[in-house]
């Protein structure tokens, strides 16, 4: 199965009056796919050949690796009888295997085909690279997804709900934390002074805040997030097209790095809202503790006697 991202241009044709095939395959008609591909093994030579119609020509036969030339197979001029030369699948190919894009081009026309070079992609240079790279960037995107992202300060769990002094001081701190932009939030340290009398007014009368300060999530793109998805990418573009798997386009290869950029900074993004919501959670819990505990307590003082009247009688004098 090929993974044929976007359509390879001008390939798998034969403009011109010309001929041309690759180990007794014709390119004419020959779509760019894996139904089509021209499968050759390593270790072999497969012979390479081609017409043209003009008196005296030269061809150039180039192996194509994301849209560039990676290594010229033929490079000769040749006159009507056509050319002819064996080609060792080794030597152009000696780094890898998997689909390659081979091209041939002359004065009067040019031809392409998709090659699929059997073989184990884990016994090539390209493969083993691929590999490494993949298992480098992963053990980094889990290393940082486990650590990196936001981290608020989770209020502690209050211990015993009658505590109302200690639901309002923590959810005074956390208030504070949030208005001044310490993390991310919906208001500015402008508004820190009002944000704390509204909690406090809140908390002492018993109702509600209509809209309290949360933390606010928002998408993480990081810097070793996008290297860590940058290495995936890369090698599990290498693997896919070495396993036969993916068409090495220059637009095909840059859609699965891409993809490989953006996983860590998904599960990045992912693993900060967990926190975030956790934060949410804790410190809902503490407004309610703090608003539905009763009024503090207030002590009642002790009243002076109140001071005697002149028109009160008397006591009548003790004894003597």
């Amino acid at each position: 199965m090929s993974l044929a991202l976007f359509a390879v241009p001008a390939q798998g044709y034969i403009d011109g009056v010309c001929t041309a095939s690759i180990d007794g395959s014709s390119l004419a008609g020959r779509a760019v796919d894996a139904d089509n591909a021209i499968i050759l093994k390593r270790g072999t030579s497969v012979p390479a050949s081609g017409t043209s119609q003009v008196a005296n020509d030269h061809v150039k036969v180039t192996l194509q690796y994301l849209g560039f030339d990676v290594a010229t197979i033929v490079d000769e001029d040749f006159d009507r009888n056509g050319w002819s030369k064996p080609v060792s699948v080794d030597r152009y190919a000696k780094h890898g295997v998997g689909y390659y894009i081979v091209t041939a081009k002359t004065s009067a026309c040019s031809a392409g085909a998709l090659l699929k070079i059997e073989g184990n992609p884990l016994a090539t240079t390209a493969g083993l690279v691929g590999a490494g790279l993949a298992g480098v960037g992963t053990a980094i995107t889990v290393i940082h997804t486990l650590v990196g992202g936001d981290k608020p300060p989770v209020p502690e769990e209050i211990e015993t709900p009658e505590d109302r002094a200690d639901a309002q001081r923590r959810v005074m701190e956390q208030e504070r934390l949030l208005a001044a932009g310490s993390i991310q939030s919906s208001c500015c340290g402008m508004f820190l002074l009002p944000a704390m009398m509204l909690t406090l007014f809140a908390m002492m009368s018993g109702d509600a805040m209509p809209r309290p300060l949360r933390y606010r999530w928002r998408p993480k793109i990081t810097v070793l997030g996008s290297f860590s998805g940058l290495l995936i990418g890369l090698g599990t573009a290498i693997l896919l097209q070495q396993y036969a798997i993916l068409i090495p386009t220059r637009m095909n290869m840059l859609t699965v790095i891409g993809v490989g950029v953006l996983v860590p900074n998904v599960l990045v993004s992912l693993r900060s809202r967990g926190r975030i919501a956790k934060a949410n959670r804790r410190l809902d819990a503490l407004r309610a503790i703090a608003a539905s505990a009763g009024p503090v307590p207030v002590l009642p003082l002790d009243e002076p006697p109140p001071p005697p009247s002149p028109f009160d009688t008397p006591p009548p004098p003790e004894d003597l």
